[in-house]
């Protein structure tokens, strides 16, 4: 249903496509413009480091200092990790586009909006991390850019002219999977942050090392049973 709801909504991109500006229409001009935001919000982060007031002193004020900064240490390590995974995740679905059309400009940059949040929505949790709503905003942040980077993966790969046509069903498939992944994976702490904070915040520390168990573990299955299907159509023949 929300397949069909897409294609109804961009059933006329194809007629558009020969009218658009070429010079909108360029990749590379959305890559570029996709690296200068990721370079600036990552720049950014490090500003939630700030340092509390010290007169000097190392002996007396060292371990004030590293009590107050290392939560927010953790937190920008975190943050800065997701954002690297939604970095890697764009340019995993950009690098298969040929063309885009204004649909797909848009879709990007609603999401390069969304990205460019974080610093704030991090800052909300870092300066109230035991506050449910402050996690929660952080998180329906990480949530929103993983349903806008699904859409995006859904409508390039159901308009045909716009993606590489060796494009193979299998990575059509481990890039859907991997956006659901993602996307389901921030919800769910969304919902276990409701019941108990700490879990979720745990659970987000682990996440890049969960992405990364889960893509490799995908790659090797999804290998695997491709050549099981290989091998077993040469014995059918």
């Amino acid at each position: 249903m929300f397949l069909k709801y897409l294609k109804i909504i961009f059933s006329k991109d194809k007629q558009q496509d020969s009218d658009e500006n070429p010079d909108t229409l360029k990749i590379s001009r959305l890559e570029s413009l996709s690296d200068d935001v990721f370079s600036i919000v990552m720049t950014l982060m490090i500003f939630q480091l700030q340092i509390p007031f010290w007169d000097g002193n190392l002996n007396l004020n060292i371990d004030y200092i590293l009590e107050k900064i290392a939560p927010k240490l953790l937190d920008y390590f975190i943050s800065f990790a997701v954002l690297g995974l939604y970095w890697i995740r764009q340019q995993a679905q950009l690098k298969y586009l040929i063309k885009a059309n204004r649909v797909v400009l848009w879709i990007n940059i609603f999401f390069l909006m969304f990205i460019a949040l974080i610093p704030l929505s991090t800052s909300i949790y870092v300066f109230n991390s035991d506050n449910q709503i402050a996690l929660l905003i952080y998180l329906g942040n990480l949530s929103i850019n993983g349903i806008i980077s699904y859409i995006h993966w859904i409508y390039v790969t159901h308009q045909k002219h716009l993606i590489d046509k060796n494009l193979t069903k299998f990575e059509i498939k481990f890039n859907s999977v991997m956006s659901i992944t993602i996307l389901g994976y921030f919800i769910m702490m969304m919902f276990v942050s409701l019941f108990h904070i700490r879990i979720s915040f745990y659970l987000i520390i682990l996440s890049p090392f969960i992405f990364y168990f889960i893509r490799r573990t995908l790659k090797v299955t999804s290998r695997k049973i491709v050549i099981h299907k290989h091998i077993h159509k040469k014995t059918e023949e």
